[in-house]
C-alpha cells in the first residue's frame, strides 16, 4: 500500500481555491439569470387571447365562444387590467 504524504497546507489551499472558484461561478450564474429576468420583464407579455392558440388545429366552437367572451370582457373592463404591459388584444 502506498501512503501519500501531502502537506495539509496544500490540501487546504486546493480546497479553498476550488471552493472560491465554485462560488464565483455560482455568483456569475446568478447574475446571468438576473440579467435575463430583467430583459424578459421589459418585454410585453403575450395577449391573453394567445392561450387559445396552438392547442387545436381548428378551435372548437365552445372555445371560440370563450375566447370571444374573454376579449369582450377585457375590452369592457380594461381599466381593471394592466393592459399596457401586454400585447394588444386582437
Amino acid at each position: 500500500m502506498t501512503v501519500l504524504r501531502i502537506p495539509i497546507r496544500s490540501i487546504r489551499a486546493a480546497t479553498t481555491h476550488s471552493l472560491t472558484h465554485c462560488v464565483c461561478l455560482c455568483v456569475l450564474g446568478v447574475l446571468q439569470i438576473l440579467e435575463a429576468f430583467a430583459r424578459a420583464e421589459q418585454r410585453k407579455k403575450p395577449s391573453p387571447v394567445v392561450m387559445f392558440d396552438d392547442v387545436y388545429s381548428e378551435l372548437p366552437t365552445h372555445l371560440q365562444r370563450q375566447r370571444d367572451e374573454m376579449k369582450q370582457h377585457i375590452i369592457q373592463y380594461a381599466d381593471h387590467y394592466p393592459l399596457d404591459s401586454f400585447e394588444p388584444v386582437k
